[in-house]
């Protein structure tokens, strides 16, 4: 591992988060009116999204949803608040919440509780009828106009639960939500509440696939021009960003911001530092660069749609009185002596002692992680001070054979 190597970084919350708000609607006739509250109840849902399936929980009370969804190596949970239009996502590994809303001005939002929301109108026209698991149901159009966006909707309403609605699948989208299990009744109001100890950081519309497309573009000039024309502000000192096309820093360490225009809260910050990985000590019995080698560190490999999910656990290296509080986590490409796409993935804080065992997760794009292809992906546990890096981790899944 070339230690002088410069190094492109990228930290961020992530927002990689599968879609989970679910709909309930209760119609009995075909009519255009405003719909006010849910119907409280939980159930088990299965939610497919372009044919990736998730299964779990889902609980409504009148004015909010929860569900806790499961798929592809993912868990998600979400608290849907619809008398505020709010959508929170909870990180349980972080203590955050990730506040948007749940419509917003691009209407790009799926909405099946659109119909929910202050001031919608609902329009429904029968169109036939069906089975779903063992309710009989009538098959219904359902178009919902909200904030200046139209949604079509297609609901199975089953009979034996005086319409409620136990199937929706978006028109022309590739998605559907099917609930089976279904308890009627009040649920415990503490499931739609964030925990206090969480941290909520508002934006003011989901950037999830912005944020996909930026830390997939190594050229800053090009991530900036997506940002821009997305509506984020981009700023910092990154030499792309200028108009000369510096390709060289004045300096060790420049960042580039991209913000949101309306909360003004970061959802990425992209830097780039010489020097990132410090040559660890040695001393004559200990050859600490040998520390971390594929005997000690274990990775397992589950697929998690377009991403791989990749479960490292390691043993903290035996180094006394050396401060252990920080993971980082970063991948790049190596075709010969020439190095590409540099990236750093979020990091992994927390306090660990020599001898323990230490775990994280990281989710990799799956056309970053074949290392026949010069892929790599390694960390580097310490302090500020001093790290220790790890093997290539793409490799070791191949030589566990997990």
């Amino acid at each position: 591992m070339d230690m002088r190597s410069k190094r492109r970084t990228v930290r961020s919350f992530d927002l990689l988060f599968s879609a989970v708000a679910f709909s309930i609607l209760s119609f009995n006739a075909p009519s255009a009116f405003a719909q006010t509250s849910l119907q409280p109840f939980s159930a088990n849902v299965v939610r497919v999204v372009d044919q990736k399936t998730s299964t779990g929980k889902i609980y409504a009370t009148k004015n909010a949803v929860r569900t806790e969804l499961k798929g592809e190596g993912e868990e998600s949970i979400s608290i849907l608040h619809l008398d505020r239009n709010e959508l929170d996502i909870l990180q349980a590994a972080r203590k955050t919440n990730i506040q948007v809303p749940y419509i917003d001005d691009t209407g790009k939002s799926k909405a099946e509780f659109a119909s929910y929301l202050p001031g919608a109108e609902i329009q429904l026209k029968l169109i036939g009828g069906g089975q779903i698991g063992p309710y009989h149901c009538d098959k219904y159009l359902v178009q919902v106009t909200c904030k200046g966006q139209v949604y079509s909707l297609i609901e199975w309403m089953a009979r034996e639960l005086n319409g409620f609605v136990v199937r929706r699948e978006g028109q022309q989208q590739g998605w559907s939500s099917e609930y089976s299990n279904v308890q009627l009744g009040q649920q415990e109001p503490s499931l739609f509440e964030v925990p206090p100890d969480y941290t909520t950081v508002k934006y003011s519309r989901d950037w999830a696939g912005i944020v996909q497309q930026l830390m997939a573009t190594p050229n800053v000039s090009k991530a900036a021009a997506i940002a821009r024309a997305a509506g984020l502000k981009v700023e910092g000192d990154d030499p792309g960003l200028s108009e000369n096309g510096a390709s060289e820093p004045r300096d060790d360490h420049y960042s580039t911001f991209f913000i949101d225009p309306i909360t003004d809260t970061e959802v990425l910050i992209v830097s780039t530092n010489v020097d990132q990985f410090p040559q660890p000590e040695t001393s004559p019995s200990t050859h600490s660069r040998d520390l971390l080698t594929g005997e000690n560190v274990t990775v397992r490999q589950a697929d998690a749609g377009s991403y791989y999910l990749l479960d490292v656990s390691f043993v903290i290296p035996d180094v006394p009185d050396l401060k252990f509080d920080t993971i980082e986590i970063y991948g790049m490409q190596i075709i010969g002596k020439q190095r590409s796409h540099n990236m750093a993935y979020p990091s992994v804080h927390g306090s660990w002692q020599p001898k323990e065992k230490a775990e994280f997760s990281v989710r990799v794009l799956k056309e970053y992680a074949d290392p026949s292809l010069g892929w790599n992906l390694t960390f580097c546990v310490g302090s500020a001070a001093r790290c220790y890096p790890s093997p290539n981790l793409l490799t070791l899944i191949t030589q566990n054979g997990k």
